[in-house]
């Protein structure tokens, strides 16, 4: 990313540009092309495996090894909604973000008794 801004977030940042960013810059093409390549090629590797778990508190969410397909956004936001219930139900509180639709972090305390 620092190769289409140019100088201005070196100087954003109060550095000088480090000798590599001359050369990525003057090469713009191959080096978007590389990244680019260099993304894919992990985003397929990361596919083949046919792993995709979702845990939450040691508790399995969703698992494409058991159930063959890839999970839907909806459907793992409402299964974290359950399973974060269900620790506050086991003495924890538990809340969600205020963007829970928009990603799936959450926020657990244990109660210390």
């Amino acid at each position: 990313g620092f190769t289409l801004l140019g100088n201005k977030l070196f100087e954003m940042l109060g550095s000088p540009p480090p000798a590599l960013y001359f050369s990525l810059a003057n090469n713009k093409m191959p080096t978007c092309l590389g990244a680019w390549f260099l993304g894919n090629t992990i985003a397929q590797n990361m596919l083949s495996t046919g792993a995709f778990e979702v845990y939450y508190d040691g508790q399995i969410i969703f698992s494409k090894l058991k159930t063959g397909r890839l999970p839907q956004v909806a459907g793992i936001v409402r299964d974290m909604e359950k399973a974060i219930k269900e620790a506050a139900g086991r003495g924890k509180k538990a809340k969600l973000p205020s963007n829970a639709g928009d990603g799936l972090e959450a926020t657990v305390e244990e109660d210390l008794l």
